[in-house]
């Protein structure tokens, strides 16, 4: 565990001084979201998301992030907190999306799990989803920062992730762990 905080808290340092070294002719805010949920209906807990995220919280407030949370939030939740969010990155902004929960992957894609994840549905929030819609933004650096445990007794081969079908060109994606 303490390996594994302190490789997120190297990446989440790391993309500072890539934000801060960004030649923006208009400079923009400095925006995340971040998301976390620690105790799922079905799959039980994730004991590691909260601390991380606080973490990661404190880190991007030193570096000026203004900062949006949403903890143990159901799926509905999350895509409506995500659309705001979106929709508020205005030209040359610096963005960090941070979840921390679990995630799977179905139909060569990589979905992050809400609290209200059911296992019989496997419904979740899909990464390429978000991606494409941070690439269709007009944000100077965009980030996306996924630390998603596998639940793998529970969804079996959907367990984890894989790497990303769709390559962005402006948007970073990184896992907290290697991906399928």
């Amino acid at each position: 565990a303490c390996r594994k905080l302190f490789r997120l808290i190297c990446i989440c340092l790391a993309a500072v001084p890539l934000i801060a070294q960004q030649a923006q002719p208009k400079p923009g805010a400095r925006k995340a979201l971040l998301l976390g949920v620690p105790q799922y209906q079905a799959l039980g807990q994730a004991p590691s998301a909260e601390p991380d995220l606080n973490l990661v919280e404190e880190s991007l407030k030193q570096v000026g992030f203004s900062i949006k949370r949403l903890m143990n939030f159901k799926l509905a939740e999350m895509r409506s907190a995500v659309k705001e969010f979106i929709a508020g990155i205005a030209e040359g902004d610096e963005v960090f999306v941070y979840f921390s929960g679990v995630g799977l992957h179905a139909d060569r894609d990589n979905f992050l799990l809400a609290a209200d994840f059911d296992p019989r549905r496997k419904q979740g929030f899909s990464l390429t989803a978000l991606a494409q819609d941070l690439e269709d933004r007009n944000g100077a650096v965009k980030i996306v920062f996924v630390d998603a445990a596998r639940a793998g007794e529970i969804l079996g081969e959907s367990a984890g992730l894989i790497a990303p079908v769709e390559q962005t060109r402006e948007t970073l994606i990184v896992f907290s762990q290697q991906y399928e």
